[in-house]
C-alpha cells in the first residue's frame, strides 16, 4: 500500500504537475480545433470542404463574406461558410488579444458571436452544430462572457451528449466553474471526464482539478486519490 506523502511535498511535486499539464492542455487544445473547410477560387466562387485556406485570413473572410452574399446558393454551403467565417473572425479576434494585449470585448470576437448565433438559427439541423456551439462558447469565454459560455457549453451537453468533443466539453464546463469558484459544480465536471477513461482527452488535466475541487471544499482525504492518480501518470 502506498505511503501518503507529506503535504507540503505533494502540493509541491503537484504544482510541477500542474505546469506539465497546462502545457499538455495547450497542445491537446491545438489538436482538437475542428479542421479547415476549405478555400474559395477561381474561376468562380467554390467551397472545398476540410481543405486548408491557402489565402490570407482577411481574403479568406472576404470571399466567405462574398459567397454568403449571393443568392440562390446550396444551404448545406452557406451552413459551412457561416461556421467557417465565424471561426475566421474568432481566430483572427484571438490573434488580436495575444499580439495587442486587448482586453475589451473585441469586433471580430462579436462578429464570430453574431454568425455563429445567426447559423444556429438559420440552419438547426445542420449536422455540425455541436461545433458551431462548442466555439460559439469559446468566443463568449474569449469576449469575457463566462456566463454566456457556460449556458452555451450546458446546451451542448443537453443537446449532444455523444458528441466527439464531449470530454473537451465537460472539461471546459469545469474550468469556468472552478474560476467562478463554483467547487460542486466544477468537481462534477471533471468526474464526468474521468469516468470515460484515462484515455480520453483531457483526462489527467481533469484528474489533477478536481483533486484541487475537493481540496478547496476542505475534502483533503477525498482529494488525495486523484492527486495521486497524476503523480503516478507523471512521475517514474
Amino acid at each position: 500500500m502506498k505511503r501518503a506523502p507529506h503535504w507540503s511535498v505533494l502540493l509541491g511535486t503537484l504544482a510541477m504537475g500542474g505546469a506539465l499539464l497546462a502545457s499538455g492542455s495547450a497542445v491537446a487544445r491545438d489538436k482538437a480545433k475542428p479542421q479547415t473547410l476549405g478555400d474559395l477560387k477561381p474561376p468562380g466562387i467554390e467551397i472545398r470542404r476540410e481543405a486548408r485556406v491557402d489565402a490570407s485570413a482577411a481574403r479568406a473572410m472576404e470571399n466567405y463574406r462574398k459567397f454568403l452574399e449571393l443568392q440562390k446558393t446550396d444551404p448545406s454551403l452557406r451552413a459551412e461558410a457561416l461556421r467557417r467565417l465565424g471561426d475566421l473572425n474568432l481566430e483572427a479576434g484571438e490573434l488580436e488579444r495575444m499580439e495587442k494585449e486587448v482586453s475589451s470585448l473585441d469586433i471580430q470576437g462579436a462578429e464570430a458571436i453574431r454568425l455563429y448565433t445567426l447559423l444556429l438559427k438559420a440552419y438547426p439541423d445542420y449536422p455540425r452544430n455541436d461545433e458551431v456551439l462548442y466555439q460559439l462558447a469559446r468566443a463568449y469565454e474569449t469576449t469575457a462572457q463566462s456566463d454566456l459560455a457556460l449556458a452555451t457549453l450546458e446546451r451542448i451537453v443537453s443537446r449532444y451528449p455523444n458528441a466527439v468533443l464531449m470530454p473537451e466539453v465537460d472539461f471546459r464546463r469545469g474550468e469556468i466553474l472552478f474560476s467562478a469558484r463554483r467547487w460542486v459544480d466544477a468537481q462534477r465536471a471533471y468526474e464526468r471526464v474521468i469516468a470515460r477513461g484515462a484515455k480520453v482527452q483531457f483526462y489527467n488535466q481533469s484528474l489533477y482539478k478536481h483533486g484541487w475541487a475537493l481540496f478547496k471544499q476542505g475534502l483533503n482525504e477525498d482529494s488525495l486519490p486523484s492527486f495521486m492518480g497524476v503523480l503516478d501518470s507523471l512521475l517514474p
